[in-house]
């Protein structure tokens, strides 16, 4: 299992003050400024595997690591002062192994090899230099049977160039990628695996032959154990509330469903083919959806500001597939025949629908005969998401 979550530097004017707090309990811990921080926590005396703990096993003064090897004293010294002045995202997650995986990271000189083998790649994939990148991994033994690899890492210095005012400053966007993510998993798996022929085929096969692969060997069971696992998550989920997948109440008990899930799934071959399939395809849709380019605006007036952006601008809609023009303003809709002039503008009664549009009504431009104005619903599900979110507000 790979996870990986980030901590911002600051959150936006429109957070609450709860998560205000919690934020800066958060980034404390993460940048090592904190009582409690992750460097202690990774370097625990409290996690043992019998009489050892992590710090003794790797058996330096530290108990950290990164692709180079192990990391003295004083270059940590200098990495959390780099941290403390760090305004930008830190970046913080596991690797865990199942039991039968967990040898192959039972020593340091394994654990290192590991990371030099996917953490390089896996930055460059997700647009960070890796010579720009601060990174930190310790090992963990509180599970022996499941040994796990902890890591966090930031950048040094900031080095993006802002477009307007010319100054350098760290990544804005925290998240990574999906392609990032999936590029991660592959090196992993053929790190773990003695399968070396999937490097030979294309990425998304290699990724579904690689769910198959590491699958199959964690979750091969007994009726009876996806039975026990049922039952024991029916007695923890919470009595009151959703407990739909996607709510916000489920969040704690997702893995477990997962996990649950492929267990079934691995005790039918029927379905683990189907699984299979339904990825392959899933993998060949995402190509094409990454291939697809949406422009989206709510200022009509940013892509009309002079001749050579208006000439941009209807370039792109004329090879536009479809087109959505929500409620505009009359100046609003002026800036749009402006763009639309060298192609199929607006009729007078097309005009006045867009003008007089109410909530989730669009007016939708499919071809030169397809365009009518239309009614977008959300589904229950959607609204339901919405509805929590102004239940929580009401509670702060």
């Amino acid at each position: 299992m790979f996870n990986i979550q980030y901590t911002p530097y600051s959150l936006p004017k429109s957070a609450t003050k709860a998560e205000r707090e919690q934020h800066a309990d958060e980034r404390a811990f993460f940048d090592m400024t904190g009582g409690k921080n992750v460097f202690d926590y990774i370097t625990t005396e409290g996690k043992r595997t019998g009489k050892r703990t992590a710090l003794e096993y790797l058996q330096k003064n530290t108990g950290v690591f990164n692709d180079r090897g192990m990391i003295p004293q004083e270059q940590v010294n200098e990495m959390k002062a780099r941290l403390k002045e760090n305004k930008g995202n830190i970046w913080h997650g596991f690797i865990s192994l199942s039991a039968e995986e967990s040898p192959k990271i039972d020593t340091p000189e394994k654990c290192i090899e590991l990371i030099k083998r996917t953490f390089p790649a896996f930055l460059k994939d997700a647009k960070l230099r890796p010579d720009n990148v601060d990174l930190m991994c310790a090992l963990h033994l509180d599970r022996p049977h499941h040994l796990h690899i902890h890591f966090v890492f930031w950048e040094k210095e900031p080095k993006f160039k802002d477009a307007k005012s010319g100054e350098l400053r760290y990544r804005r966007r925290g998240k990574i990628d999906k392609k990032s993510i999936d590029g991660m998993f592959v090196r992993l798996g053929l790190f773990l695996s003695d399968r070396k022929d999937i490097l030979y085929k294309s990425r998304d096969e290699a990724i579904c032959d690689l769910r198959e692969l590491l699958g199959a060997k964690v979750f091969i069971c007994k009726p009876e154990d996806v039975k026990k696992e049922i039952l024991a998550l029916a007695r923890d989920l919470p009595k009151e509330g959703r407990i739909a997948y996607g709510s916000k109440d489920m969040e704690p008990y997702r893995a477990r469903v997962d996990h649950i899930v492929q267990m079934l799934l691995w005790t039918d071959r029927r379905a683990r083919q189907a699984d299979r399939r339904f990825h392959r395809a899933l993998a060949g849709r995402e190509r094409k959806y990454n291939g697809s380019f949406i422009p989206a605006t709510q200022n009509i007036a940013d892509w009309n500001a002079n001749e050579e952006l208006r000439g941009k601008t209807s370039a792109i809609i004329k090879n536009s597939q479809y087109s959505f023009i929500f409620k505009l303003s009359a100046p609003d809709m002026k800036d749009v025949l402006d763009i639309y002039k060298a192609g199929d503008s607006f009729n007078d009664e097309e005009q006045r629908m867009i003008i007089s549009a109410v909530t989730g009504q669009t007016f939708f431009v499919g071809s030169t005969e397809l365009r009518n104005c239309i009614l977008v619903k959300a589904g229950e599900y959607t609204q339901s998401l919405f509805e929590e979110q102004k239940e929580e507000k009401k509670e702060w």
